[in-house]
């Protein structure tokens, strides 16, 4: 009867936990420039060039929006 003592609260942090967990490895894996990862039976190859380009291209578009909220805030 060990169901009879955890209640949903205990299974809705527990599930909260692990795909909290499961969110920051994901996390971590993008942000790491490794061309291959490998965790088990999974193997993972990457063109971390085109990452690194779409990233950049990301930052200089938040850049120029943000001037021109700037520009036609005055």
């Amino acid at each position: 009867m060990w169901y009879a003592t955890f209640d949903g609260a205990f299974w809705i942090t527990m599930g909260g936990l692990v795909f909290g967990f499961l969110g920051i490895i994901v996390k971590m894996a993008y942000r790491s420039k490794c061309k291959e990862m490998s965790c088990l039976c999974f193997k993972i190859v990457r063109d971390t060039e085109n990452e690194i380009e779409l990233d950049e291209l990301a930052i200089q578009n938040n850049q120029t929006s943000s001037r021109d909220e700037k520009e036609n805030s005055v």
